[in-house]
Protein backbone atom coordinates (compact mmCIF):
# COMPACT_ATOMS: atom_id res chain seq x y z
CA UNK A 1 0.00 0.00 0.00
CA UNK A 2 2.64 2.52 0.44
CA UNK A 3 4.67 1.84 -2.76
CA UNK A 4 2.49 3.55 -5.03
CA UNK A 5 1.13 6.66 -2.46
CA UNK A 6 5.17 7.63 -2.44
CA UNK A 7 5.33 8.77 -5.82
CA UNK A 8 2.42 10.65 -5.46
CA UNK A 9 3.44 12.62 -2.21
CA UNK A 10 6.36 13.11 -4.43
CA UNK A 11 4.70 14.61 -7.38
CA UNK A 12 2.33 16.95 -4.75
CA UNK A 13 5.50 18.34 -3.06
CA UNK A 14 7.25 18.75 -6.12
CA UNK A 15 4.36 20.92 -7.70
CA UNK A 16 3.82 22.75 -4.01
CA UNK A 17 7.65 23.35 -4.32
CA UNK A 18 7.17 24.75 -7.81
CA UNK A 19 4.21 27.40 -7.06
CA UNK A 20 6.22 28.29 -3.98
CA UNK A 21 8.76 28.78 -5.93
CA UNK A 22 7.42 31.51 -8.16
CA UNK A 23 8.94 35.02 -8.31
CA UNK A 24 6.91 37.81 -7.09
CA UNK A 25 6.51 40.56 -9.04
CA UNK A 26 5.04 43.91 -8.82
CA UNK A 27 3.42 46.15 -11.69
CA UNK A 28 2.38 50.00 -11.14
CA UNK A 29 0.55 51.19 -13.68
CA UNK A 30 -0.40 55.09 -13.87
CA UNK A 31 -3.33 56.13 -16.42
CA UNK A 32 -3.80 59.73 -17.06
CA UNK A 33 -7.43 58.89 -17.22
CA UNK A 34 -10.47 59.08 -14.22
CA UNK A 35 -10.71 56.52 -12.56
CA UNK A 36 -14.42 55.82 -13.87
CA UNK A 37 -13.57 56.45 -17.33
CA UNK A 38 -14.95 53.27 -19.42
CA UNK A 39 -12.38 53.93 -22.17
CA UNK A 40 -9.67 53.68 -19.88
CA UNK A 41 -11.01 50.64 -17.87
CA UNK A 42 -11.12 48.74 -21.26
CA UNK A 43 -7.28 49.62 -22.15
CA UNK A 44 -6.30 49.03 -18.32
CA UNK A 45 -7.84 45.59 -18.24
CA UNK A 46 -6.60 44.72 -21.57
CA UNK A 47 -2.86 45.64 -20.58
CA UNK A 48 -3.69 43.48 -17.04
CA UNK A 49 -4.73 41.00 -19.13
CA UNK A 50 -2.55 40.63 -21.35
CA UNK A 51 0.50 40.71 -18.73
CA UNK A 52 -0.85 37.92 -16.15
CA UNK A 53 -1.59 35.55 -19.14
CA UNK A 54 2.46 35.70 -20.36
CA UNK A 55 3.57 35.86 -17.04
CA UNK A 56 1.87 33.63 -15.03
CA UNK A 57 3.82 30.35 -15.40
CA UNK A 58 6.97 32.11 -14.08
CA UNK A 59 6.00 35.52 -11.75
CA UNK A 60 3.40 35.49 -8.98
CA UNK A 61 2.51 39.08 -10.96
CA UNK A 62 0.49 41.73 -8.80
CA UNK A 63 -0.41 44.84 -9.74
CA UNK A 64 -0.87 48.57 -8.34
CA UNK A 65 -3.17 51.07 -10.16
CA UNK A 66 -3.14 54.96 -10.06
CA UNK A 67 -5.42 57.58 -12.02
CA UNK A 68 -3.92 61.25 -12.68
CA UNK A 69 -7.49 62.51 -13.66
CA UNK A 70 -5.40 64.27 -16.62
CA UNK A 71 -3.59 66.35 -13.83
CA UNK A 72 0.34 66.52 -14.80
CA UNK A 73 1.16 67.39 -11.10
CA UNK A 74 -1.15 64.10 -9.83
CA UNK A 75 0.73 61.88 -12.51
CA UNK A 76 4.04 63.26 -11.55
CA UNK A 77 3.56 62.68 -7.97
CA UNK A 78 2.15 59.19 -8.81
CA UNK A 79 5.02 58.57 -10.83
CA UNK A 80 7.47 59.95 -7.94
CA UNK A 81 6.07 57.38 -5.56
CA UNK A 82 6.37 54.66 -7.30
CA UNK A 83 10.03 54.76 -7.93
CA UNK A 84 10.71 55.14 -4.41
CA UNK A 85 8.39 52.75 -3.25
CA UNK A 86 10.47 49.26 -2.83
CA UNK A 87 7.66 46.80 -3.83
CA UNK A 88 7.67 48.02 -7.28
CA UNK A 89 9.40 46.51 -9.59
CA UNK A 90 8.15 47.73 -13.06
CA UNK A 91 6.33 51.07 -14.03
CA UNK A 92 4.20 51.66 -16.98
CA UNK A 93 2.80 54.71 -17.99
CA UNK A 94 -0.76 54.44 -19.79
CA UNK A 95 -1.92 57.33 -22.79
CA UNK A 96 0.20 59.70 -24.39
CA UNK A 97 -0.16 62.74 -21.35
CA UNK A 98 0.93 60.01 -18.75
CA UNK A 99 3.69 58.62 -21.07
CA UNK A 100 4.86 61.48 -21.77
CA UNK A 101 5.10 62.52 -18.02
CA UNK A 102 7.18 59.40 -17.87
CA UNK A 103 9.63 60.29 -20.43
CA UNK A 104 10.72 63.68 -19.70
CA UNK A 105 12.29 62.47 -16.43
CA UNK A 106 15.91 62.16 -16.72
CA UNK A 107 16.61 59.42 -14.86
CA UNK A 108 14.82 56.07 -13.49
CA UNK A 109 15.60 53.65 -10.82
CA UNK A 110 13.42 51.04 -12.08
CA UNK A 111 12.38 49.44 -15.28
CA UNK A 112 9.83 51.99 -16.75
CA UNK A 113 7.66 51.42 -19.93
CA UNK A 114 5.72 54.91 -21.48
CA UNK A 115 2.75 53.06 -23.05
CA UNK A 116 2.08 55.52 -25.72
CA UNK A 117 4.52 58.26 -27.34
CA UNK A 118 2.78 59.80 -30.57
CA UNK A 119 6.50 61.17 -31.81
CA UNK A 120 9.38 60.96 -30.27
CA UNK A 121 11.15 63.89 -32.12
CA UNK A 122 8.17 66.11 -30.77
CA UNK A 123 8.34 64.51 -28.05
CA UNK A 124 11.85 64.70 -27.47
CA UNK A 125 12.27 61.03 -26.63
CA UNK A 126 15.15 59.48 -27.20
CA UNK A 127 15.57 56.91 -30.12
CA UNK A 128 18.86 55.26 -30.95
CA UNK A 129 19.07 54.05 -34.99
CA UNK A 130 18.48 50.68 -33.93
CA UNK A 131 14.90 51.21 -33.04
CA UNK A 132 15.46 51.28 -29.65
CA UNK A 133 15.69 53.78 -26.88
CA UNK A 134 19.22 53.82 -25.50
CA UNK A 135 18.05 55.24 -22.42
CA UNK A 136 19.06 53.00 -18.84
CA UNK A 137 15.55 51.78 -17.37
CA UNK A 138 13.24 53.20 -20.21
CA UNK A 139 11.73 51.97 -23.22
CA UNK A 140 8.05 52.74 -24.89
CA UNK A 141 6.20 52.48 -27.80
CA UNK A 142 5.76 53.83 -30.55
CA UNK A 143 2.18 54.96 -31.19
CA UNK A 144 0.27 53.58 -33.80
CA UNK A 145 -1.35 56.74 -34.72
CA UNK A 146 -0.61 59.78 -36.86
CA UNK A 147 -1.81 63.07 -37.16
CA UNK A 148 -0.05 63.74 -39.95
CA UNK A 149 -1.10 60.59 -42.13
CA UNK A 150 -4.35 61.76 -40.74
CA UNK A 151 -4.60 65.47 -42.25
CA UNK A 152 -2.78 64.41 -45.50
CA UNK A 153 -5.21 61.68 -46.07
CA UNK A 154 -8.21 63.92 -45.58
CA UNK A 155 -6.65 66.56 -47.83
CA UNK A 156 -6.05 63.85 -50.56
CA UNK A 157 -9.89 63.49 -50.47
CA UNK A 158 -10.57 66.57 -50.11
CA UNK A 159 -8.85 69.66 -50.47
CA UNK A 160 -9.06 72.08 -47.79
CA UNK A 161 -8.24 75.87 -47.03
CA UNK A 162 -8.57 75.40 -42.82
CA UNK A 163 -9.16 72.39 -40.93
CA UNK A 164 -10.51 72.65 -37.54
CA UNK A 165 -9.60 70.42 -34.64
CA UNK A 166 -12.04 69.11 -32.49
CA UNK A 167 -11.43 67.12 -29.00
CA UNK A 168 -12.51 66.89 -25.14
CA UNK A 169 -12.06 69.81 -22.60
CA UNK A 170 -8.61 68.23 -21.50
CA UNK A 171 -7.18 67.99 -25.25
CA UNK A 172 -4.47 70.07 -24.63
CA UNK A 173 -2.94 68.03 -21.89
CA UNK A 174 -4.25 64.78 -23.49
CA UNK A 175 -1.58 66.32 -26.93
CA UNK A 176 0.48 68.91 -25.09
CA UNK A 177 2.16 69.46 -28.59
CA UNK A 178 -0.97 69.24 -30.19
CA UNK A 179 -0.29 73.11 -31.75
CA UNK A 180 3.07 71.93 -32.72
CA UNK A 181 1.92 69.36 -35.03
CA UNK A 182 -0.84 71.03 -36.68
CA UNK A 183 1.52 73.73 -37.21
CA UNK A 184 4.18 71.96 -39.19
CA UNK A 185 1.41 69.82 -41.15
CA UNK A 186 -0.24 72.65 -41.88
CA UNK A 187 2.38 74.58 -42.97
CA UNK A 188 3.52 71.91 -45.50
CA UNK A 189 0.29 71.79 -47.04
CA UNK A 190 0.03 75.57 -47.57
CA UNK A 191 -3.31 75.93 -45.29
CA UNK A 192 -4.21 76.93 -41.89
CA UNK A 193 -6.17 75.34 -38.93
CA UNK A 194 -7.80 76.04 -35.69
CA UNK A 195 -8.26 74.09 -32.01
CA UNK A 196 -11.87 73.98 -29.96
CA UNK A 197 -12.90 71.68 -27.11
CA UNK A 198 -16.69 69.86 -27.61
CA UNK A 199 -19.19 71.29 -25.70
CA UNK A 200 -21.64 69.70 -23.21
CA UNK A 201 -24.68 69.29 -25.64
CA UNK A 202 -24.89 69.11 -29.12
CA UNK A 203 -26.12 71.95 -29.88
CA UNK A 204 -23.57 74.34 -28.10
CA UNK A 205 -20.50 72.65 -29.78
CA UNK A 206 -22.44 73.10 -33.46
CA UNK A 207 -22.98 76.59 -32.95
CA UNK A 208 -19.23 77.40 -32.43
CA UNK A 209 -18.21 75.39 -35.27
CA UNK A 210 -16.56 78.24 -37.15
CA UNK A 211 -17.78 79.60 -40.52
CA UNK A 212 -14.41 79.56 -42.24
CA UNK A 213 -13.35 75.86 -41.49
CA UNK A 214 -13.98 73.57 -44.39
CA UNK A 215 -12.36 69.97 -42.75
CA UNK A 216 -12.69 68.95 -39.31
CA UNK A 217 -10.50 66.45 -37.17
CA UNK A 218 -11.95 64.91 -34.36
CA UNK A 219 -9.63 64.07 -31.37
CA UNK A 220 -11.38 61.75 -28.47
CA UNK A 221 -14.23 63.03 -26.62
CA UNK A 222 -13.80 62.15 -23.16
CA UNK A 223 -16.36 62.80 -21.29
CA UNK A 224 -18.15 65.40 -22.45
CA UNK A 225 -20.10 63.70 -25.77
CA UNK A 226 -21.38 60.12 -25.97
CA UNK A 227 -21.64 58.32 -29.24
CA UNK A 228 -24.67 59.13 -29.88
CA UNK A 229 -24.13 62.80 -28.74
CA UNK A 230 -20.78 62.74 -31.39
CA UNK A 231 -23.41 60.74 -34.24
CA UNK A 232 -25.90 63.93 -34.18
CA UNK A 233 -22.77 66.17 -33.91
CA UNK A 234 -21.76 64.03 -36.89
CA UNK A 235 -25.19 64.63 -38.94
CA UNK A 236 -24.93 68.12 -38.34
CA UNK A 237 -21.47 68.73 -39.60
CA UNK A 238 -22.43 66.08 -42.63
CA UNK A 239 -25.05 68.44 -43.58
CA UNK A 240 -22.59 71.48 -43.73
CA UNK A 241 -20.99 69.56 -46.45
CA UNK A 242 -17.61 69.28 -44.40
CA UNK A 243 -15.75 66.57 -44.55
CA UNK A 244 -14.31 64.82 -41.85
CA UNK A 245 -11.40 62.65 -40.28
CA UNK A 246 -11.00 60.62 -37.02
CA UNK A 247 -7.78 59.92 -34.97
CA UNK A 248 -10.00 56.62 -33.73
CA UNK A 249 -11.08 55.67 -36.77
CA UNK A 250 -13.67 52.80 -37.01
CA UNK A 251 -14.69 54.02 -33.28
CA UNK A 252 -15.69 57.48 -34.62
CA UNK A 253 -16.52 55.97 -38.30
CA UNK A 254 -19.63 54.44 -37.01
CA UNK A 255 -20.80 57.76 -35.77
CA UNK A 256 -20.91 59.26 -38.80
CA UNK A 257 -17.45 60.45 -39.46
CA UNK A 258 -15.74 60.10 -43.04
CA UNK A 259 -12.86 58.44 -43.14
CA UNK A 260 -10.29 57.61 -40.65
CA UNK A 261 -7.48 54.56 -39.91
CA UNK A 262 -8.12 51.42 -38.53
CA UNK A 263 -7.73 51.47 -34.58
CA UNK A 264 -9.15 48.51 -32.76
CA UNK A 265 -6.33 46.34 -33.96
CA UNK A 266 -3.68 48.09 -33.73
CA UNK A 267 -5.17 48.96 -30.04
CA UNK A 268 -5.22 45.14 -29.05
CA UNK A 269 -1.41 45.20 -30.16
CA UNK A 270 -0.21 47.65 -28.00
CA UNK A 271 -1.35 46.00 -24.76
CA UNK A 272 0.68 42.84 -26.09
CA UNK A 273 3.89 44.99 -26.79
CA UNK A 274 3.22 46.15 -23.41
CA UNK A 275 3.21 42.60 -22.08
CA UNK A 276 6.38 41.13 -23.56
CA UNK A 277 8.09 44.00 -22.11
CA UNK A 278 7.54 43.17 -18.52
CA UNK A 279 8.51 40.03 -19.08
CA UNK A 280 11.75 40.80 -20.70
CA UNK A 281 12.65 43.35 -17.70
CA UNK A 282 11.25 40.68 -15.41
CA UNK A 283 13.89 38.41 -17.14
CA UNK A 284 16.72 41.00 -16.86
CA UNK A 285 16.98 42.41 -20.45
CA UNK A 286 17.96 45.92 -20.00
CA UNK A 287 14.96 48.33 -21.28
CA UNK A 288 17.41 50.17 -22.89
CA UNK A 289 17.69 47.60 -25.35
CA UNK A 290 13.98 46.76 -26.47
CA UNK A 291 12.58 48.09 -29.82
CA UNK A 292 10.37 50.76 -29.47
CA UNK A 293 8.27 50.22 -32.77
CA UNK A 294 5.47 47.76 -33.38
CA UNK A 295 6.28 46.68 -36.97
CA UNK A 296 2.84 45.12 -37.72
CA UNK A 297 0.82 47.99 -37.06
CA UNK A 298 -2.27 47.59 -39.66
CA UNK A 299 -2.72 50.80 -41.70
CA UNK A 300 -5.84 50.34 -43.12
CA UNK A 301 -7.93 53.34 -44.40
CA UNK A 302 -11.51 53.23 -43.64
CA UNK A 303 -13.84 55.48 -45.54
CA UNK A 304 -17.47 55.94 -44.77
CA UNK A 305 -19.87 56.14 -48.00
CA UNK A 306 -22.88 57.26 -46.47
CA UNK A 307 -21.24 59.97 -44.37
CA UNK A 308 -19.32 61.03 -48.25
CA UNK A 309 -23.49 61.19 -49.50
CA UNK A 310 -24.23 63.43 -46.92
CA UNK A 311 -21.72 65.95 -47.36
CA UNK A 312 -20.89 65.48 -50.93
CA UNK A 313 -17.40 64.46 -50.51
CA UNK A 314 -16.26 60.93 -52.39
CA UNK A 315 -12.75 59.57 -53.10
CA UNK A 316 -11.37 59.24 -56.16
CA UNK A 317 -11.01 55.91 -57.33
CA UNK A 318 -6.90 55.47 -56.37
CA UNK A 319 -8.03 55.96 -53.01
CA UNK A 320 -10.78 54.22 -53.24
CA UNK A 321 -8.23 50.96 -54.76
CA UNK A 322 -6.27 51.78 -51.18
CA UNK A 323 -9.27 52.05 -48.89
CA UNK A 324 -11.49 49.86 -47.00
CA UNK A 325 -14.93 50.63 -48.25
CA UNK A 326 -18.17 51.26 -44.97
CA UNK A 327 -21.58 51.77 -45.75
CA UNK A 328 -21.15 51.46 -49.32
CA UNK A 329 -25.09 50.33 -49.79
CA UNK A 330 -26.66 51.62 -46.95
CA UNK A 331 -28.89 54.80 -47.50
CA UNK A 332 -30.92 56.79 -45.38
CA UNK A 333 -34.25 57.06 -46.78
CA UNK A 334 -37.83 56.59 -45.96
CA UNK A 335 -38.61 54.32 -48.46
CA UNK A 336 -38.34 50.66 -48.33
CA UNK A 337 -38.95 47.93 -50.37
CA UNK A 338 -39.72 44.21 -49.85
CA UNK A 339 -40.93 41.42 -52.44
CA UNK A 340 -44.33 41.87 -51.70
CA UNK A 341 -44.27 45.73 -51.56
CA UNK A 342 -42.27 45.23 -55.02
CA UNK A 343 -44.81 42.80 -56.50
CA UNK A 344 -47.66 45.33 -55.68
CA UNK A 345 -46.12 48.23 -56.79
CA UNK A 346 -45.05 47.10 -60.15
CA UNK A 347 -49.10 45.84 -60.91
CA UNK A 348 -49.41 49.91 -60.35
CA UNK A 349 -46.60 51.27 -61.96
CA UNK A 350 -44.96 49.78 -64.37
CA UNK A 351 -45.34 51.48 -67.77
CA UNK A 352 -45.31 48.31 -70.06
CA UNK A 353 -48.56 47.17 -68.07
CA UNK A 354 -50.05 50.45 -67.99
CA UNK A 355 -50.00 50.00 -72.14
CA UNK A 356 -51.12 46.55 -71.90
CA UNK A 357 -53.94 47.56 -69.62
CA UNK A 358 -55.37 49.58 -72.76
CA UNK A 359 -55.35 47.56 -75.00
CA UNK A 360 -58.73 45.12 -74.11
CA UNK A 361 -60.48 48.66 -73.60
CA UNK A 362 -59.53 49.41 -77.54
CA UNK A 363 -60.66 45.80 -78.00
CA UNK A 364 -63.95 46.51 -76.90
CA UNK A 365 -64.59 49.85 -78.31
CA UNK A 366 -63.98 47.39 -82.01
CA UNK A 367 -66.44 44.85 -80.85
CA UNK A 368 -68.87 47.57 -80.39
CA UNK A 369 -68.87 49.07 -83.88
CA UNK A 370 -68.95 45.74 -85.08
CA UNK A 371 -72.12 44.66 -82.59
CA UNK A 372 -73.46 48.18 -84.33
CA UNK A 373 -73.24 46.95 -87.74
CA UNK A 374 -76.27 44.30 -86.43
CA UNK A 375 -78.98 46.70 -84.69
CA UNK A 376 -81.22 48.39 -86.27
CA UNK A 377 -80.23 51.81 -88.11
CA UNK A 378 -82.67 54.92 -87.87
CA UNK A 379 -81.96 57.48 -90.26
CA UNK A 380 -83.94 60.56 -90.09
CA UNK A 381 -83.52 64.09 -91.72
CA UNK A 382 -85.93 67.52 -91.37
CA UNK A 383 -85.28 70.63 -93.97
CA UNK A 384 -86.74 74.02 -93.55
CA UNK A 385 -87.40 76.53 -96.10
CA UNK A 386 -88.17 80.80 -96.07
CA UNK A 387 -89.22 81.72 -99.41
CA UNK A 388 -89.85 85.14 -99.95
CA UNK A 389 -93.21 86.80 -101.54
CA UNK A 390 -92.18 87.39 -105.24
CA UNK A 391 -91.04 83.52 -105.36
CA UNK A 392 -94.24 82.74 -103.64
CA UNK A 393 -96.72 84.09 -105.82
CA UNK A 394 -94.99 83.61 -108.66
CA UNK A 395 -95.29 79.84 -108.00
CA UNK A 396 -99.13 80.18 -108.34
CA UNK A 397 -99.76 78.16 -105.04
CA UNK A 398 -97.06 75.45 -105.45
CA UNK A 399 -95.27 76.84 -103.15
CA UNK A 400 -95.84 78.14 -99.72
CA UNK A 401 -93.65 80.71 -97.88
CA UNK A 402 -92.94 78.54 -95.12
CA UNK A 403 -91.85 74.90 -95.91
CA UNK A 404 -91.23 72.32 -93.08
CA UNK A 405 -90.22 68.65 -94.69
CA UNK A 406 -89.24 65.67 -92.33
CA UNK A 407 -88.04 62.26 -93.73
CA UNK A 408 -87.39 59.50 -92.08
CA UNK A 409 -85.93 55.58 -92.42
CA UNK A 410 -85.54 52.12 -90.80
CA UNK A 411 -83.58 48.99 -91.52
CA UNK A 412 -82.41 46.38 -89.49
CA UNK A 413 -80.15 43.35 -91.10
CA UNK A 414 -81.68 39.84 -90.80
CA UNK A 415 -78.95 37.88 -92.53
CA UNK A 416 -75.48 39.63 -93.41
CA UNK A 417 -72.43 36.88 -92.62
CA UNK A 418 -69.35 39.55 -92.91
CA UNK A 419 -71.17 41.30 -89.97
CA UNK A 420 -71.66 38.55 -87.94
CA UNK A 421 -67.85 37.07 -88.74
CA UNK A 422 -66.58 40.85 -87.96
CA UNK A 423 -68.32 40.59 -84.52
CA UNK A 424 -67.39 36.77 -83.63
CA UNK A 425 -64.05 37.93 -84.88
CA UNK A 426 -63.84 41.39 -82.85
CA UNK A 427 -64.43 39.14 -79.34
CA UNK A 428 -62.07 36.53 -79.97
CA UNK A 429 -59.44 39.50 -80.99
CA UNK A 430 -61.02 41.08 -77.80
CA UNK A 431 -60.44 38.05 -75.54
CA UNK A 432 -56.87 37.60 -77.10
CA UNK A 433 -56.43 41.53 -75.35
CA UNK A 434 -57.42 40.39 -72.11
CA UNK A 435 -55.28 36.97 -72.14
CA UNK A 436 -52.32 39.62 -73.33
CA UNK A 437 -53.46 41.69 -70.23
CA UNK A 438 -53.00 39.19 -67.73
CA UNK A 439 -49.72 37.20 -69.65
CA UNK A 440 -48.17 40.89 -69.53
CA UNK A 441 -49.21 40.94 -65.38
CA UNK A 442 -47.55 37.75 -64.85
CA UNK A 443 -44.08 38.92 -66.89
CA UNK A 444 -44.82 41.98 -64.49
CA UNK A 445 -44.42 40.21 -61.59
CA UNK A 446 -41.69 37.89 -62.29
CA UNK A 447 -39.94 40.87 -63.98
CA UNK A 448 -40.47 42.65 -60.92
CA UNK A 449 -39.48 39.76 -58.69
CA UNK A 450 -36.24 38.64 -60.42
CA UNK A 451 -34.88 42.24 -60.55
CA UNK A 452 -36.04 42.39 -56.67
CA UNK A 453 -33.92 38.98 -55.94
CA UNK A 454 -30.96 39.83 -58.55
CA UNK A 455 -30.86 43.49 -56.38
CA UNK A 456 -30.54 41.05 -53.19
CA UNK A 457 -27.68 38.69 -54.89
CA UNK A 458 -25.75 41.75 -56.37
CA UNK A 459 -26.01 43.28 -52.92
CA UNK A 460 -24.71 39.83 -51.12
CA UNK A 461 -21.98 40.14 -53.57
CA UNK A 462 -20.73 43.36 -52.80
CA UNK A 463 -20.75 42.33 -49.12
CA UNK A 464 -18.78 38.85 -49.69
CA UNK A 465 -16.52 41.04 -52.37
CA UNK A 466 -15.83 43.71 -49.52
CA UNK A 467 -15.11 40.80 -46.94
CA UNK A 468 -12.59 39.41 -49.48
CA UNK A 469 -10.33 42.79 -49.71
CA UNK A 470 -10.49 42.90 -45.87
CA UNK A 471 -9.39 39.02 -45.42
CA UNK A 472 -7.22 39.83 -48.31
CA UNK A 473 -5.72 42.90 -46.79
CA UNK A 474 -4.96 41.54 -43.43
CA UNK A 475 -3.13 38.57 -45.54
CA UNK A 476 -1.46 41.77 -47.20
CA UNK A 477 -0.86 42.91 -43.95
CA UNK A 478 0.91 40.07 -41.88
CA UNK A 479 2.98 39.50 -45.63
CA UNK A 480 4.39 43.30 -44.91
CA UNK A 481 4.91 42.41 -41.47
CA UNK A 482 7.07 39.39 -42.47
CA UNK A 483 9.04 40.64 -44.25
CA UNK A 484 9.85 43.91 -42.12
CA UNK A 485 11.47 41.31 -39.50
CA UNK A 486 13.05 38.82 -41.97
CA UNK A 487 10.80 35.95 -42.19
CA UNK A 488 9.84 36.29 -45.71
CA UNK A 489 10.48 37.55 -48.64
CA UNK A 490 9.20 40.06 -51.21
CA UNK A 491 7.61 37.93 -52.94
CA UNK A 492 5.22 36.74 -50.77
CA UNK A 493 4.45 40.62 -50.00
CA UNK A 494 3.92 40.88 -54.02
CA UNK A 495 1.82 37.93 -54.20
CA UNK A 496 -0.48 39.60 -51.62
CA UNK A 497 -0.29 42.70 -53.30
CA UNK A 498 -1.45 41.48 -56.59
CA UNK A 499 -4.76 39.33 -54.54
CA UNK A 500 -5.51 42.92 -52.86
CA UNK A 501 -5.63 44.72 -56.78
CA UNK A 502 -7.36 41.63 -57.90
CA UNK A 503 -9.86 41.40 -54.95
CA UNK A 504 -10.45 45.68 -55.26
CA UNK A 505 -11.41 44.95 -58.95
CA UNK A 506 -13.97 42.37 -58.18
CA UNK A 507 -15.25 45.03 -55.11
CA UNK A 508 -15.59 47.43 -58.33
CA UNK A 509 -17.23 44.95 -60.31
CA UNK A 510 -19.54 43.73 -57.67
CA UNK A 511 -20.57 47.76 -56.91
CA UNK A 512 -21.07 48.34 -60.56
CA UNK A 513 -23.56 44.99 -60.79
CA UNK A 514 -25.85 46.22 -57.81
CA UNK A 515 -25.89 49.58 -59.52
CA UNK A 516 -26.98 47.94 -62.67
CA UNK A 517 -29.75 46.28 -60.16
CA UNK A 518 -31.02 49.03 -58.71
CA UNK A 519 -31.61 51.15 -61.96
CA UNK A 520 -33.30 48.23 -63.04
CA UNK A 521 -35.87 47.97 -60.08
CA UNK A 522 -36.58 51.56 -59.97
CA UNK A 523 -37.10 51.50 -64.40
CA UNK A 524 -39.70 48.53 -63.52
CA UNK A 525 -41.57 50.57 -60.81
CA UNK A 526 -41.45 53.80 -63.11
CA UNK A 527 -39.43 55.56 -60.82
CA UNK A 528 -36.84 58.08 -61.03
CA UNK A 529 -33.42 55.77 -62.29
CA UNK A 530 -31.66 56.77 -58.70
CA UNK A 531 -33.89 57.41 -56.27
CA UNK A 532 -32.65 55.49 -53.26
CA UNK A 533 -34.52 52.90 -51.37
CA UNK A 534 -33.63 50.37 -48.51
CA UNK A 535 -34.32 46.55 -49.84
CA UNK A 536 -35.29 43.93 -47.07
CA UNK A 537 -34.10 40.86 -47.65
CA UNK A 538 -36.06 37.67 -48.29
CA UNK A 539 -36.13 35.16 -46.86
CA UNK A 540 -38.13 31.23 -48.08
CA UNK A 541 -40.52 31.61 -45.17
CA UNK A 542 -41.81 35.12 -46.59
CA UNK A 543 -42.21 33.70 -50.04
CA UNK A 544 -44.22 30.25 -48.60
CA UNK A 545 -45.72 32.01 -45.57
CA UNK A 546 -49.19 31.58 -47.41
CA UNK A 547 -48.51 27.77 -47.24
CA UNK A 548 -47.57 27.77 -43.76
CA UNK A 549 -51.05 29.41 -43.18
CA UNK A 550 -53.17 27.51 -41.12
CA UNK A 551 -55.99 27.77 -43.18
CA UNK A 552 -53.61 25.36 -45.66
CA UNK A 553 -54.68 22.52 -43.56
CA UNK A 554 -57.30 21.75 -45.70
CA UNK A 555 -54.41 20.54 -48.29
CA UNK A 556 -53.97 17.15 -46.31
CA UNK A 557 -53.97 14.43 -49.60
CA UNK A 558 -52.40 14.02 -52.77
CA UNK A 559 -55.76 15.16 -54.70
CA UNK A 560 -55.85 18.17 -52.46
CA UNK A 561 -52.11 18.79 -53.47
CA UNK A 562 -52.94 18.77 -57.24
CA UNK A 563 -55.82 21.56 -56.99
CA UNK A 564 -53.73 24.44 -55.23
CA UNK A 565 -51.49 23.25 -57.96
CA UNK A 566 -53.65 24.43 -60.55
CA UNK A 567 -54.61 27.13 -58.36
CA UNK A 568 -51.46 28.72 -58.01
CA UNK A 569 -50.70 28.42 -61.76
Amino acid sequence: MRTPICPFIILCLFFSNTILSQEKLQVAIVSENSADAIEADWFLESVKTEISTLLKNRFEVSFKEEFGAYDPRKIEAHFTRFFQDNETDIIIGLGTLSSSILADRQEFAKPAIAGLIIDHELQKTPYRADGTSGMPNFTYIQSPFSLERDVKALYRLAPFKKIGVVGGSNLIRFLPFLQEIMAGITQELGNSFTIFSYQKTVEETLSILPDDIDALYLLPAFDEMDDAQIQAFMQGVNARGIPSVALLGELFIENGVLMGYEASANLQRMPRRMAINVLKLAEGQNAADLPVAIPTYNETLLINMAAARQCGKYPDWDLMSESIMLNVNEVETDRSLNLQAVIGEALQQNLRLKIAEKDPLIARKEVDLARADLLPQLDASTSFVLLDNVTTRSSFGNQGRLNWLARGNISQIILAEPALANLTIQKLLQKGQENALAQTQLDVVMDAATAFLNLLQAKSAVQVQNQNVLVTKENFDIAKAKEAVGYAGASDLNRWASELAQENINLNDAQARFRQARFRLNQLLNRPIDEEFVIENATLEDQMLFVTDQRMDIVNNYGDLEKLADFLV
